[in-house]
């Protein structure tokens, strides 16, 4: 069985000659396209009984049979009269939905291409809606087939160009380079039920941990002073934020519920309601070895499977909300990743937008291949670095893996501390493995919470932030009586919420004074020093020494155990 289409010519129509008469007795001769060799043609869609080669027209001017073609042959069909007197001629035609030769493809063929560099190429005309941000395109190279997503696409009137960058999934763009193909899914209006696919489906690709700025166990909404120390976790969990900028300057950070009511409108993710806002306090500039910044560090559970740098490194993409007001609206805010040693990194541009509108940012982190060295060993960490202002000698270039010592910014970028109507609040901060963002994975708060608890952790009730002072939360070790007087020790075993990341350190607070690395006597009505053993990732030892002689105890306390990167 041969299979066929059928002919968009010449069937179930009554044919005519010059004059008008109908056409008995006349001809229609099947050939390959542009020859004169026959073909063969087929009587039923079954493509198992062959036409005559010509079909013989019957008395009515009409095919007796269907007439169908093979699929993937392109023929072409002469009509005469009987006599052999061309009347018609159809070349270069195909069967009705030729399923061979006119595959349907999720790739559009577009206009020969010129070279630019290995990440960009311009096309004849206006190509931007084509080519928009974010659209996945393929390309023939001397070097083979390449992948890549668009990241930028610009039109110029005057040469009737379009100059296309983008960032290739790993194979570059060559001088070879002669044709390219733009993915059907338009990425700004796609078909694809993105909620169903990626929300429903494909849960725990976010590497970020407390991506919707939810869980503030330190702080609980407290706006924090970040002066020039050591970096710290002032406030959102998993967030370090820090600044080494001398002189006075300061900015709060802190964590801020009602974005949507606070700002007079909806984020740019629907359901947002959770942010990171930094104001500044005290301007300064950075001297040149100076930055202020913040960043998520990624535990090495959760980025080995990118294998960063190795030859099957994947590509990463960054994706956030953001919301800026005073001079830095409209400016450039240097994002990059960095192995923790920082040497090793990648910064790109990201433009914030003007003041007073939420946007949503995205950016593709190429592969890096450069060897698995420098990304250090398990337990390391990586670190996506928000740079809010960075001296001469912290910067590198900016799109290319670099290996600059503390490269920790780009000369681009804006100076967060150059005014005090500075301020920046951002949510929905998303890193995942592909180069093009899906929506924000978004979870449960519950699911949130003890992930963050694996790094951090307090015995304190929500809203309380440690040092409160309050029962709420406390644990306690008792026995009314039943002793002899004296001065008494025990031990108990503190066990945790959850598994830690590594053996924390662990601190007690007095629930009665709040008082730091205390714990409370209510038999003798004083703090005693905590004494903490056997720290594992589980559960630790605490040693209670009573403060005066009793018949019984009652010790109290609160902790903190903390195992952050």
């Amino acid at each position: 069985m041969t299979s066929v289409a059928l002919s968009p010519v010449f069937n179930g129509v009554t044919l005519f000659n010059a004059t008008g008469q109908v056409l008995s007795g006349g001809k229609i001769f099947s050939y390959l396209a542009n020859t004169t060799t026959p073909t063969a043609t087929y009587t039923t869609n079954a493509g198992t009984v062959a036409n005559s080669n010509p079909v013989i027209l019957n008395s009515a001017g009409q095919a007796p049979q269907q007439i169908w073609l093979v699929q993937g042959v392109a023929y072409k069909l002469v009509l005469t009269d009987a006599a052999n007197n061309v009347l018609q001629t159809e070349d270069n035609i195909q069967g009705v939905n030729d399923s061979v030769s006119n595959p349907f493809s999720e790739w559009m063929p577009q206009g020969a291409p010129t070279y630019l560099s290995p990440t960009s190429f311009s096309l004849t005309g206006n190509q931007t809606a084509t080519f928009d941000a974010g659209r996945r395109m393929k390309s023939s190279n001397t070097g083979g087939t390449a992948y890549s997503t668009v990241t930028t696409s610009s039109y110029n009137g005057v040469s009737n160009t379009t100059t296309i960058t983008v960032v290739n999934d790993s194979l570059p763009l060559d001088s070879g380079l002669s044709a390219v193909y733009a993915g059907v899914l338009d990425p700004a209006a796609s078909s694809v039920p993105v909620a169903d696919i990626f929300v429903n489906t494909i849960a725990g690709r976010n590497k970020i941990i407390n991506g919707a700025m939810t869980v503030d166990q330190r702080a609980q909404g407290t706006a924090i002073t970040i002066v020039p120390a050591t970096a710290s976790y002032p406030c959102l969990d998993r967030y370090v934020i820090g600044n080494s900028v001398t002189g006075g300057a300061a900015f709060t950070a802190q964590s801020v519920t009602a974005v949507s009511n606070l700002l007079g409108q909806q984020t740019y993710q629907q359901g947002s309601n959770y942010a990171l806002k930094l104001a500044c306090t005290v301007a300064g500039t950075p001297g040149s070895n100076q930055l202020a910044w913040f960043e998520q560090r990624i535990d090495w559970i959760n980025w080995a499977a990118m294998a960063l740098g190795s030859s099957v490194c994947t590509p990463m993409t960054v994706s956030f909300s953001v919301f800026v007001q005073g001079p830095i609206a409209g400016g450039i805010l240097p994002i990059g990743v960095t192995n923790r040693n920082q040497n090793h990194q990648y910064f790109t541009h990201v433009q914030l937008p003007a003041a007073g509108v939420w946007a949503r940012c995205f950016f593709t982190i190429p592969p890096d291949t450069s060897g698995v060295g420098n990304w250090g060993v398990a337990g390391d960490y990586i670190q996506l670095f928000f740079s809010l202002g960075s001296g001469a000698t912290l910067q590198c270039a900016p799109n290319v893996w670099s290996n600059v010592t503390n490269g920790l910014g780009t000369a681009a970028g804006i100076n967060f501390l150059s005014s005090t109507s500075n301020i920046l609040y951002t949510t929905d901060l998303q890193l995942e493995v592909g180069t093009y963002p899906t929506p924000f994975e978004r979870e449960d708060y519950g699911i949130s919470i003890a992930k963050c608890q694996r790094y951090y952790q307090t015995t304190y009730s929500s809203g309380a932030v440690p040092g409160t002072v309050g029962a709420a939360g406390r644990h306690q070790a008792y026995l009314s009586g039943g002793l002899t007087s004296g001065t008494w020790s025990i031990v108990v075993i503190e066990s945790f919420k959850l598994p830690m990341r590594a053996a924390p350190s662990v601190n007690c607070y007095s629930d009665a004074t709040g008082a730091f690395q205390k714990i409370h006597d209510n038999a003798a009505g004083v703090d005693v020093a905590q004494s903490v053993g056997s720290v594992g990732t589980q559960a630790c030892e605490l040693q209670l020494n009573a403060g005066g002689a009793a018949t019984g105890y009652n010790f109290t306390w609160q902790y903190v155990a903390d195992a952050e990167l």
